[in-house]
């Protein structure tokens, strides 16, 4: 996949306190179990941002995702850990935190601006088929938050970006980015 069409926005279904002494790497290979277990060859998403904004790669963009039938060669796909019991209605926050917000904010932002996906085409994985995931209706998400979460200024001001630098702080942001250079 050299030009994806869209970005598709899932969520892990699991409890806010899923594995909370555990590591965001932790949770993905316990993730990585599960899609073995469904005959997939591993971890299905591009990224997974875990609840405290640590962002972790996972597939690498370019490699078709095991996430949503028909937008697995034409989208990249994000995890967000949560979301266990929500509504395809709900608010963002009522499942996610404020951590997840920014960092699936930059993220976003970055995947658009290097792939040249539209804002229009950044949508929730039960846009594409029976679920309630990722929780909340990505398009009216975007709509409300896009415009007003400078992300070019927060950029520039803090200095970090998915391609740049850790979105949150401390050493398991820094773990992550080297994950990320790591596992491509």
């Amino acid at each position: 996949m050299n030009n994806p069409e869209f970005i598709v926005v899932h969520c892990t279904a699991t409890t806010p306190d899923w594995m909370s002494k555990g590591s965001a790497y932790d949770k993905q290979d316990e993730i990585d179990k599960w899609h073995k277990a469904r005959g997939w060859k591993g971890f299905g998403y591009h990224w997974m941002v875990d609840r405290d904004g640590v962002l972790v790669a996972g597939r690498k963009e370019a490699e078709s995702a095991a996430a949503a039938t028909g937008y697995n060669s034409n989208a990249i796909h994000i995890a967000l850990v949560g979301g266990f019991g929500s509504n395809e209605h709900d608010d963002f926050f009522d499942h996610f935190t404020e951590a997840q917000f920014d960092t699936l904010m930059r993220l976003i932002e970055e995947i658009m601006k290097d792939h040249g996906v539209s804002v229009k085409k950044v949508i929730g994985h039960n846009q594409i088929a029976q679920k309630a995931c990722p929780g909340f209706n990505v398009p009216s998400f975007m709509k409300e938050y896009y415009g007003k979460y400078n992300l070019d200024q927060k950029v520039r001001q803090e200095g970090v970006s998915p391609s740049n630098g850790p979105v949150p702080n401390g050493i398991g942001v820094v773990l992550g980015w080297l994950g990320k250079l790591f596992r491509r």
